[in-house]
């Protein structure tokens, strides 16, 4: 992903602008196809759909709400990802949980606490 950051950024905000530049937008567009879909395909095989769509989704979702740029939400995505499979399979393994399921439940957790967040410092009382 590190090696595409720039062509992945631009296909993601402006198509057009990307072919008119001259990059194989086509290629790279379905290279990233394909990679995410292996990664998607590998990971349901081991820990199931559940717990694959909601670390999709979950940790994006909390990230688009405090970050100001695209780095910014990438970075918070993979923090927001990594905590709640840390903090999910530790809370399962002392609280005898299914260690899914708990992570999902973590992602949730986090995604509630960044919009809670995001409304208190919209009123203007500091966090």
């Amino acid at each position: 992903m590190s090696f595409f950051f720039k062509e992945l950024f631009v296909l993601s905000f402006d198509e057009e602008y990307a072919k008119a530049s001259g990059l194989p937008a086509k290629w790279v567009h379905v290279l990233f196809m394909i990679v995410t879909a292996l990664v998607i395909a590998g990971s349901m095989r081991i820990v199931g759909i559940l717990l694959v769509s909601s670390l999709i989704t979950l940790p994006v979702a909390a990230a688009m709400r405090i970050a100001k740029s695209f780095k910014q939400a990438i970075f918070f995505s993979i923090v927001f990802g990594e905590l709640a499979v840390i903090v999910g399979l530790a809370s399962a393994f002392y609280l005898d949980l299914a260690p899914g399921g708990t992570i999902v439940v973590v992602s949730i957790i986090i995604l509630l606490l960044t919009i809670y967040l995001k409304k208190w410092m919209k009123r203007g009382v500091p966090a």
